[in-house]
């Protein structure tokens, strides 16, 4: 546990390395003299670090787009670079029963993890802080931090887990009346209904989480564009589902999203075969494949399978799609990778177009 007796704290801001070890025989040998300037050194590094979260400015509620962009903001990068030393530096308050210190801290912090992809660690410093008394009272920043551990949940399908922190972020904003904790957790819960393949659940969630984080700014918006328009594509309105993914896109390409642009273009092009619209759905896929060029991510190539297998079978190539529905397959058992719910519902619903 990162709450535990020994715990490394390495803070770039400082351009060093403290090692907090907590050995008994180290802690008999010091003089009370010493012990208070240890004590006092980790306190100014840690509330250093703390002052830099301070200064995060994020601009969006979460991007599961790829790649991170490369231009991200150095402030955002150092973030990234010092995940390390925010969750020692959590830990170290959390230890001291400084508990609000930690939840802003991590709540300021965690997009750190979903930059990196690094979720499972994200998940285990956000518990750390989260699963103790000390953090327990209801507050803008726990709201945030729950809602942080619920999607660092959802992208590791664990939907239970995630569920949990969604309605424990929802009930935490409510309480600390703060209306983009609010909207943000209404967002969580939006991605889970739809996983769940509750559609009108998931577009009841996102309008209610549109009105929301509108007040927050521009980017806030493309989130709940994306789930307005997932959750029509689910209930079959697929009229609705490409001018949600034509907004969406618009905007993404506007805030330089461009992972989240990526992404939507092969989701707008399998709704327009859904329409009939062939020539138009081809034209995204390749709008899609000249933007991204070259990829060897295995979920990226599986996909691109996909939307070749589509095009395929609604010109009436039945053969050439199932070729391609089995190199997608293996490709991902072979990589071990599971799909996002809308993409599977794609694979297997073709799947059984082309065998009838």
């Amino acid at each position: 546990m990162l709450v535990g007796a020994i715990v490394v704290l390495y803070f770039g801001v400082a351009n060093g390395l403290a090692v907090l070890k907590g050995r008994r025989t180290r802690m008999l040998k010091e003089s009370p003299v010493a012990r208070d300037d240890r004590e006092q050194s980790h306190r100014e590094l840690a509330e250093r670090l703390l002052v830099q979260s301070r200064q995060a400015r994020w601009t969006f509620p979460s991007s599961s787009g790829r790649p991170v962009p490369k231009d991200t903001p150095a402030w955002a990068q150092r973030l990234v670079d010092e995940r390390e030393a925010l969750a020692a530096a959590a830990a170290w308050f959390v230890n001291r029963g400084e508990g609000e210190a930690a939840l802003e801290l991590v709540a300021n912090g965690w997009r750190a993890w979903v930059l990196a992809r690094d979720d499972a660690n994200g998940r285990a410093v956000l518990g750390s802080v989260l699963d103790v008394p000390a953090t327990a009272r209801p507050s803008r920043s726990r709201a945030l931090a729950l809602y942080g551990d619920g999607l660092l949940a959802f992208r590791l399908n664990a939907l239970a887990d995630s569920r949990s922190r969604n309605l424990a972020a929802l009930a935490a904003a409510r309480q600390a009346s703060d209306r983009e904790a609010e909207g943000l957790a209404l967002l969580g819960l939006s991605r889970l209904e739809l996983s769940d393949g509750s559609g009108a659940a998931a577009a009841e969630h996102a309008a209610a989480a549109q009105a929301l984080l509108v007040e927050v700014g521009e980017a806030y918006g493309q989130a709940p564009l994306h789930m307005l328009a997932q959750a029509s594509r689910l209930t079959g309105r697929f009229g609705d589902a490409a001018a949600f993914f034509e907004a969406s896109l618009s905007l993404c390409r506007k805030l330089g999203d461009h992972g989240m642009a990526l992404i939507e273009l092969v989701n707008w092009g399998h709704v327009e075969l859904r329409r009939g619209n062939v020539e138009r759905a081809e034209s995204l896929f390749q709008e899609n494949v000249a933007l991204a060029g070259e990829v060897d991510d295995p979920y990226d190539v599986a996909l691109r399978a996909l939307s070749d297998a589509a095009v395929a079978a609604a010109r009436g190539n039945a053969q050439r799609a199932r070729g391609l529905l089995v190199e997608a397959r293996a490709l991902l058992a072979r990589e071990r990778v599971t799909l996002a719910s809308d993409d599977q519902r794609e694979l297997d619903e073709l799947e059984r177009r082309v065998r009838e």
